[in-house]
């Protein structure tokens, strides 16, 4: 089969959600080209989806190591790092994101989320602030903000932006 028929199949099987079935096309398609940014980033995704931490770790860190401005690989393993409570080295990565891409709005409140997680509210809330900032349609923005205001006992400020999260997630057309 040739590459492009390949990765035509291993991508539609990506958007049915047969992880098992792309797989098997998206290693071939790196056995010809490893150095393959789309086809690593999106096994790398594959991985994390179906909790294969580990190997979406190492696909992530081999993107970063063939392409080192890719802010979106630094996210994804500040993800991968995160859920596997590596706290410092997905701040690391998530700080990383945003130097390379200062408007990275999603990379800021996954950031925020880390470092809640660890307890450093006032931090949280700072990069919460920015993600609003970047991005103010973003219901969940507000939503985390209002969880780290809460948990530093700012109540008044926790239910303003609850409020804010609210109107925006009732406004929001669903499709």
């Amino acid at each position: 089969m040739s590459d492009n028929k390949l990765r035509e199949l291993g991508m539609r099987y990506i958007r049915h959600g047969e992880y098992d079935k792309a797989l098997p096309c998206l290693d071939s398609l790196l056995e010809q080209d490893p150095n393959s940014e789309d086809i690593l980033s999106a096994r790398g995704i594959i991985y994390f989806v179906t909790g294969n931490y580990d190997k979406a770790l190492h696909d992530f860190s081999e993107l970063i190591n063939l392409k080192p401005t890719k802010a979106q690989a630094y996210f994804n393993r500040g993800m991968v790092n995160r859920r596997l409570r590596s706290y410092d080295d997905a701040i690391k990565d998530f700080s990383k994101a945003v130097s390379l891409n200062p408007d990275y709005a999603e990379a800021f409140c996954d950031k925020g989320l880390t470092l809640m997680s660890m307890g450093r509210y006032d931090e949280a809330i700072a990069d919460f602030n920015k993600a609003t900032t970047l991005n103010g349609k973003v219901a969940k923005y507000y939503f985390y903000n209002a969880i780290a205001h809460a948990q530093i006992g700012m109540v008044g400020k926790a239910l303003e932006l609850h409020g804010k999260e609210y109107l925006l997630r009732t406004s929001t057309p669903r499709i």
